[in-house]
């Protein structure tokens, strides 16, 4: 028998409350899932396994920067055959069986169930932090598919989404012109190689969204950036190790995963450090408990400079 997420659960978890827009958004969405039985738990725990020990696993870092025009430029082609904004969501989503929920495997009844929740996650997120922000600066924002999100929620922030991939700018380009949204910009910045010249202005505010997992812990850059650049609000919905107990199967699994992945690694333990010396604040470290068979990759970390 399906089961539905429960708006009232996450909501616990992000320590917030549901706006009525969010809501109402959060009740158009497909996020209906079956548990997996023993049998099926124990099958895709064997299968983490294999993963973990293919030797052909792909590493993140700047030598994959190709691969990702490619994937974006796939979605440019279909967004501009289509224009539809659905040709926004990345590929990868929808080609997975089984998410993960609440330290569980689940098999979703709905292939866009993982889109939908993460899409759930950044409304509720941006309703608590993001109101009032006049501009708002998505780093490694790809498809620009969360630009939609954030713009449901602020209707009237200058949106910029920065990505490393030329694709990218021609996508987030052609969908602001195709929807009439003249604020929202797009522009090429690359993490391991960040651009002072990029000015973020009064009342703003930084977001990544599973984009800073792929600079691993070569973070320092794009984190002395920010630091220069001094947001109002940092929004990170990105795999942090540090908040996964190693002594759960599931999470284990994960950490062992974003290892072979050679993702974010070491990034709350530095603003950590950084805190405990009175150069940030951070406001919330916390875990949606989401994400896909191999990972929790959206944890929340809520920060700001001194």
């Amino acid at each position: 028998m399906p089961r539905r997420v429960q708006l009232e659960a996450i909501e616990q978890l992000l320590g917030l409350s549901a706006n009525s827009e969010v809501r109402e958004y959060f009740e158009g969405l497909e996020l209906s899932y079956v548990p997996v039985t023993d049998v099926e738990e124990s099958s895709i725990l064997m299968n983490c396994f294999d993963v973990l020990l293919n030797q052909e696993l792909k590493v993140a870092g700047n030598h994959r920067k190709q691969d990702w025009e490619t994937g974006w430029g796939e979605n440019l082609s279909e967004f501009m055959n289509s224009r539809d904004l659905v040709s926004l969501v990345p590929r990868y989503f929808g080609n997975k069986q089984i998410a993960r929920l609440n330290q569980r495997f689940i098999r979703p009844v709905s292939s866009h169930f993982e889109a939908h929740m993460l899409s759930l996650l950044i409304r509720l997120v941006a309703s608590k932090h993001l109101t009032g922000k006049t501009h708002i600066a998505e780093f490694g924002c790809g498809s620009g598919a969360n630009l939609v999100d954030l713009r449901a929620v602020n209707q009237e922030a200058i949106l910029t989404g920065l990505d490393w991939s030329l694709s990218s700018q021609a996508l987030v380009g052609a969908a602001a012109e195709e929807i009439g949204d003249n604020k929202i910009h797009a522009r090429n910045f690359d993490f391991f190689s960040p651009d002072y010249e990029f000015l973020l202005g009064n009342k703003s505010a930084v977001i990544t969204v599973a984009a800073l997992e792929q600079v691993g812990s070569n973070f320092r850059k794009f984190l002395d950036f920010v630091l220069q650049a001094k947001p109002d609000v940092c929004i990170h919905l990105e795999p942090i190790g540090e908040l996964l107990d190693r002594q759960n199967i599931f999470d284990f699994l994960s950490l062992q995963y974003f290892q072979r992945r050679g993702y974010l690694s070491g990034y709350l333990t530095e603003l950590r450090r950084l805190e405990a010396r009175g150069e940030v604040t951070i406001c919330e470290a916390r875990r949606t408990f989401t994400g896909s068979q191999f990972i929790e990759g959206h944890s929340l970390v809520v920060w700001a400079p001194c």
